[in-house]
């Protein structure tokens, strides 16, 4: 669940994924999101931050030789973690559908 201005930019995580992201690639390669009036505006690219069961993530689209590419980046210890935890969660539950079959 998404709180109200978890995403935006004075969100200290979300602004220190934006950051990153944008500090880590070639800012050349980010895919100009074409759907916006004004397009050429160097501000309208597909790039932010997001959130899924992992946590908060800042991502961008980039173009390279004619492929468009999603790149995150996240906070490793904090995936890691979340990681464990949802892969114990299935292998209880394979655990536990097994014992109901037999």
């Amino acid at each position: 669940m998404i709180k109200d201005k978890e995403l935006g930019p004075d969100n200290k995580e979300a602004g220190q994924l934006a950051e990153a992201i944008h500090n880590t690639i070639n800012t050349k390669l980010l895919k100009i999101n074409r759907d916006i009036d004004g397009y050429e505006d160097e501000g309208n690219t597909t790039s932010g931050v997001g959130k899924d069961i992992f946590g908060k993530y800042g991502f961008a689209e980039v173009e390279y030789k004619g492929k468009t590419y999603l790149m995150q980046i996240r906070d490793l210890e904090g995936y890691e973690q979340k990681t464990k935890f949802f892969q114990g969660m299935v292998i209880t539950g394979l655990r536990t559908s097994e014992a109901l079959k037999q």
